[in-house]
Formats: C-alpha cells, structure tokens, sequence
C-alpha cells in the first residue's frame, strides 16, 4: 500500500497494474466472518467504518495447531492490513455498528477458494 500527501488531502492506492476484485464486507455487530483461508489470492482490507478484531495465523494441518498461533490486533477506521495466501484469518466486529471493509483481491479469485477452519454459524 502506497500513499501521498497532496495539499487537498491525500490519496492511498491499493493495487497498481493488477487485476483485482474489490469488495464492502459489512459485518453486523457482534457478529463475525469465517475462520478462513485463500490458496490463489492474496487480500488488502481497508477499514472503513467501525471497530473489528483480526485474528491472523499460519495455516496448518489443524484448527488446534492454527488456534496456537494466532494473533489479535483491533483495528479501527483508515487501517489496512495485507493478508496474504494461505494465511488464515476472520474479522470480528466489536463496535455498536454496522463495520465495513474494503477489500482488495489479487491473483486468481474465485468464491469457492475458501477453506473455512472455524465458523459460529457451521459451514465448516
């Protein structure tokens, strides 16, 4: 991620002669995205509105060999994070609203290259 300070404000670029696909994520409060992970693309979020905690780990062969190594970190509005192939990884909104990320593929993408570890909501 690049950005330049400009006298009206500043632009932050995400992607450069790449393909991408861009997404919003909206996470509703309390509520949280798979324990997940991507083999063909790698991910930039963007924090838009609202409060989240990232978990970030390895991947490993299990989700108890995964859950020893994963760290937490709370981002809020205007934080970015790369996350990048093979990293497993789930947002969880903290805050009172409605969360929204901005999120940007690179490499192959494809809505069933998600291999989900963990999920409140059994889809594993």
């Amino acid at each position: 991620m690049e950005t330049d300070e400009r006298p009206w404000g500043r632009w932050i670029k995400f992607a450069d002669n790449e393909r991408c696909t861009i997404k919003i994520l909206e996470i509703r409060p309390g509520e949280a995205i798979s324990f997940q992970s991507h083999e063909m693309r790698d991910e930039l979020w963007h924090l838009l509105t609202g409060n989240v905690r990232l978990h970030l780990g390895p991947k490993r062969d299990t989700w108890e060999e995964i859950e020893r190594e994963l760290e937490q970190s709370e981002l809020g509005p205007g934080d970015s994070v790369s996350i990048t192939k093979n990293t497993v990884h789930c947002a969880e909104n903290t805050g009172t609203d409605v969360c929204r990320i901005l999120e940007v593929s690179t490499g192959e993408f494809r809505e069933d290259d998600i291999k989900r570890w963990k999920d409140r909501y059994g889809r594993c």
